[in-house]
């Protein structure tokens, strides 16, 4: 079965990077201490691959009111950068249907699931989550 995926993940891929679309170039870069014997006020620019506009798409970030929420969530993930972070969430949303929201807490983006004001409740919820995220655990919010 992963067999089968992984053979269509790449057949998307292919199509997809063989479709005609607008793109936008991702570029790198030079800073002008590495251009030898050029302008001072110029920038070598190489462009290394092109994105079609509008397919990266970070999640947006849900501010919390630490104090309004009293109750449970189920952590699914913790990330030092906000992309990575971003990342679980989009791919939580794809699988689950319940409320996803990334907490800044002790310099970490927590990914976390539901606000439930009971724990048997949050229990129930955390063992489907732990089908996809097996290190999902259960926090509270005071």
């Amino acid at each position: 079965m992963r067999g089968i995926i992984a053979l269509f993940l790449i057949l998307s891929l292919c199509l997809l990077s063989c479709s005609v679309r607008e793109t936008t170039p991702i570029i790198k870069v030079t800073p002008e201490e590495e251009v030898v014997q050029r302008r001072p006020d110029t920038v070598e620019i190489e462009v290394v691959s092109t994105v079609p506009e509008g397919q990266i798409q970070l999640a947006e970030t849900v501010e919390t009111n630490e104090e309004a929420f009293v109750g449970f969530s189920v952590q699914i993930g913790a990330y030092s950068n906000y992309e990575n972070a971003s990342r679980c969430k989009l791919e939580a949303q794809k699988r689950l249907s319940e409320e996803i929201f990334i907490e800044i807490e002790d310099s970490y983006y927590k990914v976390r699931v539901g606000r439930y004001p009971e724990r048997v409740y949050t229990e129930g919820i955390k063992n489907k989550i732990k089908a996809f995220f097996p290190d999902a655990f259960i926090v509270e919010k005071k």
